[in-house]
């Protein structure tokens, strides 16, 4: 045996295209015939959201494959970056170091295995900013939107724990969608995962937060899921009532309107999604919510598509945790724009912590992975709002390759 067949895809996942391709840095030992990427990726080209394949032969008895590939777009802008075709017989899921005088405009990653060696290259945007580079006359419905379940859940061991950063460094990573759990005790909200308190209270420690944020980024939005959690104590008033007086003196900045709007109409406010019971209409309605399920919420003017099946009762179960999630990702593929997709990848149970769902174990593949390795396979394409356990684990970049899923304005 003299060569092994592995084969590489460049992916243009930019509204640029790439006018000219070209390799360098090739060594003549570590390939095998006229497959090799001086040859098949030399002067060619690339439109934007296309891909290109091409077998690579590599030498049987070489133990790596490097070359330099540059990209040229149409606008002038210019980056490189070397990479080791011998990466298509391991397993890698990861950003690419750039160079060239654009290398900041953009971001490369990384997914290989299989034989395969595929690379990606999005538009990098400012993730505390990245709503400023899209449509805004489309609705919040159309977009591919990092968001985190229990987002304020830092504190109570491994069954409570589902994140490792604050509120803000999640706003400020991109996390968009932020789901929040009160427990109404002395006509207050304090922030809960089931029994455990979170060491926070909504006005300081959420609502400000937030505002503070979109003071800062007043292009941006956050829709906020605020949920009734574990038991009332002492309270003189109905929760709709503590949430109507945390409300005040900041209406303006808050969208109570029970349809899904467009970016435009709520650039600046917090999007609320009410998964608790009002005697007057306030928010987008989720309080019909089904537990552990895949369901429809069929309001008039905001149909929203959950898949929030949670309970994952071993490690081995999470490949099938994993199915219900793809399930609903190829649904909003082909759906209704005007129709919400919200998609829960977290789960937990005593045989199976949060983390464990979100970053996997030996030889079992995690759904933050899953989501990852999905994420290449639909350029371009709307796949909704993705709720996620510890999204910075174990890939740094996950939030802002699911950011670069979107279609940006230049």
């Amino acid at each position: 045996m003299a060569s092994i067949r592995t084969d590489l895809r460049l992916t243009n996942n930019t509204p640029l295209n790439m006018k000219r391709i070209w390799v360098t840095e090739t060594d003549n030992y570590d390939w095998d015939g006229g497959s090799r990427p001086d040859h098949n990726f030399q002067n060619v080209s690339l439109a934007s959201y296309a891909s290109r394949e091409e077998r690579e032969e590599l030498n049987y008895w070489a133990g790596s494959a490097w070359y330099r590939l540059h990209v040229e777009f149409q606008n002038g802008d210019y980056i490189s970056f070397r990479n080791n075709q011998y990466d298509a017989r391991h397993d890698h899921k990861r950003e690419i170091g750039m160079d060239g005088e654009s290398a900041g405009k953009f971001i490369a990653t990384q997914i290989s295995g299989d034989n395969w060696n595929k690379i990606t290259i999005s538009i990098r945007v400012p993730t505390n900013g990245w709503m400023d580079k899209v449509s805004g006359s489309s609705k919040l419905s159309e977009f591919n939107i990092p968001g985190t379940h229990d987002t304020c859940a830092l504190y109570g061991g491994d069954l409570a724990i589902c994140q490792t950063q604050s509120l803000r460094e999640q706003l400020d990573s991109g996390i968009r969608f932020i789901d929040i759990r009160c427990r109404h005790i002395e006509d207050r909200f304090a922030i809960h995962h089931g029994v455990m308190f979170q060491h926070l209270m909504f006005g300081g420690g959420v609502r400000d937060v937030c505002l503070n944020f979109l003071q800062a980024h007043p292009r941006e939005t956050i829709i906020m899921s605020v949920k009734h959690e574990y038991d009332d104590a002492n309270d003189t008033r109905s929760f709709e009532d503590t949430f109507r007086w945390y409300l005040e003196g900041n209406e303006s900045m808050w969208y109570l309107g029970d349809t899904i709007p467009t970016l435009d109409q709520v650039r600046g406010k917090i999007v609320l999604v009410r998964r608790f019971g009002a005697n007057s209409a306030m928010g987008i309605d989720a309080a019909s919510w089904n537990d552990n399920a895949t369901f429809s919420i069929n309001n008039p003017g905001a149909i929203l598509r959950i898949q929030d099946e949670y309970k994952v009762p071993t490690v081995f179960q999470i490949s099938k945790k994993w199915d219900h999630v793809k399930s609903l990702l190829d649904q909003a593929q082909e759906g209704n724009l005007e129709d919400w997709y919200l998609n829960f990848t977290s789960g937990t149970s005593a045989g199976a912590y949060p983390y464990t769902v979100a970053e996997g174990s030996p030889g079992i593949e995690g759904l933050n992975s899953h989501m990852y390795s999905y994420l290449d396979q639909v350029i371009s394409k709307r796949i909704g709002t993705i709720i996620m356990d510890f999204p910075n684990k174990p890939i740094t970049s996950l939030v802002e390759k699911i950011i670069a899923s979107n279609k940006f304005l230049l």
